[in-house]
């Protein structure tokens, strides 16, 4: 099961490395092509649309992981009620966002040029509640590879379409360019996801029927489903609303603060569209292990394994703690070089330095949520989200006339440690983690502040080379001079074949 699991984690980190780095590089055309503004009216419209998302998915998803991993209902009986369910809430996503985008973009958002590119993104939504359907049976059976494939194809074939739609449309304007990006996004999502449904159908024929002898109970009824979705289908919806609210907040309280729309939405997208994503990506390494303890965990509360879940938990926060020390020690030394390589603006630089103590937070957040989940702690997760979403707004309301795109830095500041302090103490009291400070958080972070200052003033005295190369190179030195302090604090995992306790402390 340990092989298992390591092999499917090994290749999620490998596809959602290379799909955060193509996203990345996606984003980084699409600024070329459109601007800080146009990044901006691009987030202030995918705000809409991810609402609309979350009511199409439901949480539907995480009830197939559960059940499946529980071993309690036959399998196909799971994934029939399940996807009959996905595609009406997606249908009804899809049909609310497409006849709606008129109120939803002009009054909403507050600009027109906004709508049709909500009803193109509109068009994809049924078969993408289905397939987050089909990815929840996968992370359930350990099979990783295919539900992986699927968004690798659904990112090349997005990749295609914007390279050939947007040097074209973005001559004509904004709301031309960003209808072309949805456009791709939506021809993206279609040949992905029904990439999956047809890998989901095809599997469940093969390996359904030598399952169902091992389940304890035949009947699933349509209540059950909603007990484990409808919580989490609730917070994400509510919170996706809010989000959508403290959208259209920020240029007007730009504007408020002395800025016109244009430079409003330009900031906004410096921060959100640019800067924040930059932050979040390297997460792409630990989005594997969120996604696969899921099941890992409730197989473990079914069993009553109260130690496996404590050991999980602790090399849980042992990984992510020493991962993103280094992140931040990057981020704090090299952040101005790398938003002005990636996107040519120094502002972006700024942003991401002032983002970066973010990043022990929204990581381990990440991953203590799906640990959570496992938990059956959906409810508490949604009662967090709601509160951390309106704590957000209200800060907000607040703030941005006084403090400008500060404001909402702070807010998002205030949100964020807010929300992960709530999670994090939630699952240390529920496992019974004890946290070692000094060792899991001070030290780490001393060793990264190192590591990172080591590899800056050594390179100053190499021979001038080109911006990239020499961030390059300065970040693999980092990761180098990290590794090796972290082997000199004995903060490494060490394995004994003769201990068994001692595998369990490693990360």
């Amino acid at each position: 099961m340990k092989k298992k699991f390591w092999l499917n984690a090994a290749i999620l980190t490998a596809c959602s490395l290379s799909l955060s780095i193509a996203g990345m590089g996606l984003r980084v055309y699409q600024t070329a092509m459109i601007g800080a503004e146009g990044m901006g009216l691009l987030q202030l419209l995918l705000s809409v649309y991810y609402f609309a998302t979350n009511i199409a998915v439901s949480g539907f998803n995480l009830a197939v992981t559960r059940f499946i991993s529980e071993k309690t209902v036959p399998t196909r009986l799971v994934i029939r009620k399940c996807f009959a369910l996905c595609l009406g809430s997606g249908l009804a996503a899809g049909a609310g966002l497409f006849f709606g985008a008129p109120l939803l973009g002009g009054v909403l958002l507050g600009d027109a040029r906004t709508v049709p590119s909500l009803r193109v993104l509109a068009l994809g939504l049924p078969l993408l509640s289905v397939s987050c359907c089909c990815r929840g049976y996968f992370l359930a059976v350990r099979n990783a590879w295919k539900p992986s494939l699927g968004q690798a194809f659904e990112q090349i074939s997005g990749w295609i379409v914007t390279v050939l739609l947007l040097p074209f449309f973005a001559r004509k304007g904004l709301t031309e360019a960003c209808c072309a990006i949805a456009g791709a996004m939506t021809v993206g999502e279609l040949c992905g996801n029904l990439f999956i449904v047809i890998l989901t159908r095809r599997d469940v024929r093969r390996t359904a029927d030598s399952a169902e002898n091992t389940v304890q109970t035949v009947r699933l009824p349509v209540r059950r489903i909603l007990a484990i979705s409808m919580p989490i289908a609730l917070g994400y919806d509510l919170r996706s609303a809010l989000i959508a609210v403290e959208n259209v907040l920020i240029p007007a309280g730009l504007k408020q603060c002395g800025c016109s729309y244009a430079e409003s939405l330009a900031a906004y997208g410096v921060v959100k569209g640019m800067a924040l994503p930059t932050v979040q990506f390297p997460a792409a390494f630990l989005t594997a292990f969120s996604l696969l303890l899921i099941p890992e965990v409730a197989q473990s509360r079914v069993s009553g394994q109260s130690d496996e879940i404590r050991a999980m938990a602790r090399r849980v926060f042992r990984l992510c703690l020493a991962f993103s020390s280094l992140v931040v020690g990057c981020f704090a030394v090299f952040g101005t070089e790398l938003g002005q390589i990636l996107y040519g603006n120094a502002e972006t630089g700024r942003a991401i330095r002032i983002l970066c103590p973010l990043v022990p937070f929204m990581y381990l957040d990440s991953i203590v949520d799906a640990m959570l989940k496992g938990l059956d702690e959906q409810m508490y997760s949604l009662k967090v989200n709601l509160s951390d979403s309106c704590i957000r707004i209200v800060l907000m309301v607040f703030l941005l006339p006084r403090l400008g795109i500060y404001g909402y830095i702070t807010a998002m500041y205030c949100s964020i440690l807010y929300n992960a302090s709530l999670s994090i103490g939630r699952l240390v009291r529920q496992s019974r983690l004890h946290v070692d400070v000094p060792r899991w958080i001070l030290l780490p972070a001393f060793c990264a502040a190192v590591a990172c200052l080591w590899s800056r003033a050594l390179t100053l005295l190499l021979p001038a080379a080109p911006g990239t190369v020499l961030l390059c190179l300065r970040l693999i030195l980092s990761g180098c001079f990290y590794l090796i302090l972290l082997a000199g604090c004995g903060l490494l995992p060490r394995r004994s074949p003769h201990s068994s306790i001692k595998r369990k402390t490693a990360f």
